[in-house]
């Protein structure tokens, strides 16, 4: 796995394709607020159960949940919560 960070984008390398994170600051504000790490958020979208909502999808991952949008192979993390 390897990890690159340009500003706001967050770059990250699995097995052989890329997955571009982007943070909204909304997002990267509560991830700091409620002690939220990238690598939980990355786990909350891989892993987690996902719920197609209005503009985008809910992804759900032990005690976190992840409001974001899919754009091609682009990840834009609007909003990160507590459960």
């Amino acid at each position: 796995m390897v990890r690159t960070v340009f500003g706001n984008f967050y770059i990250l390398v699995i097995t052989c394709y890329y997955v571009l994170l982007v943070f909204t600051l909304h997002a990267k504000e509560q991830m700091v607020a409620r002690g939220v790490s990238k690598q939980q958020v990355l786990d909350c979208i891989r892993r987690g159960s996902k719920v197609k909502q209005t503009d985008g999808l809910l992804a759900s991952y032990g005690y976190i949940q992840i409001a974001y949008k899919v754009r091609g192979e682009m990840c834009v993390v609007k909003t990160v919560m507590i459960r």
